[in-house]
């Protein structure tokens, strides 16, 4: 790709990879484009299914156990959105990821999601 003057890039609940274009730059005419950049055989997978599956979930309404274990997921995206939905209940979220914390027995990436 060439010519671009991206103003954003971000991975898609569809797996794609999203790039928005400035066109032309200051001296705009009001006009943009979106890039989707994807390998099909990629979005063909299992594992692509199931994050687009949780992504479309409000994680608002998920339990606060469903969270936790949404903190351990393969998806960055999935554990973000888990994490987030965590710290917007303080008086659920705290106990919990100090909880994950400190088990040891729990991946890492779960718990660098609690601390961050």
């Amino acid at each position: 790709m060439s010519n671009l003057l991206p103003t954003d890039v971000d991975f898609g609940p569809d797996g794609a990879l999203w790039i928005s274009d400035w066109v032309t730059g200051w001296v705009g005419k009001g006009k943009g484009r979106l890039y989707r950049v994807f390998e099909p055989a990629s979005l063909a997978t299992q594992k692509a299914a199931s994050a687009r599956a949780l992504l479309s979930e409000r994680f608002e309404d998920l339990e606060v156990h469903r969270l936790a274990d949404l903190l351990s997921h393969a998806d960055q995206r999935v554990r973000l959105r888990a994490q987030h939905a965590l710290t917007f209940r303080p008086s659920e979220g705290e106990p919990v990821f100090r909880e994950i914390i400190w088990s040891e027995s729990l991946p890492r990436r779960a718990r660098l999601h609690a601390i961050w």
